[in-house]
């Protein structure tokens, strides 16, 4: 992990690498927006697998954690999706929903 502009920047590559040698296969990232955003940039999404959201009738407000991965370009420069999701399940619980899907690149 690295730090400037008292900002956090994780290396998902090393991190992920590091566990692996540990001899752990799989594992389950939880935390705030700006964890989940930088994880769901450009240059990691390969390393995810799937994605479970929790969907809340909450307002947060302005302010509130934004999760919305950066945009992605092709190779001549146009934009293209961040991301999509398939076989995607939705699961009810409650109030809230609960969003399964593999992330598609």
């Amino acid at each position: 992990m690295s730090s400037d502009d008292n900002k956090h920047h994780i290396d998902w590559n090393d991190l992920l690498l590091n566990l692996r040698s540990k001899g752990l296969q799989s594992v389950m990232v939880e935390g705030g927006a700006q964890v989940i955003n930088s994880l769901l940039a450009p240059a990691y999404m390969s390393l995810i697998n799937s994605v479970i959201i929790t969907i809340a009738p909450t307002w947060l407000g302005q302010g509130g954690v934004v999760v919305s991965p950066a945009r992605r370009f092709d190779g001549e420069g146009n934009s293209i999706s961040a991301a999509r999701l398939r076989n995607v399940k939705w699961h009810p619980f409650g109030e809230d929903v609960v969003l399964c899907g593999h992330i598609k690149i």
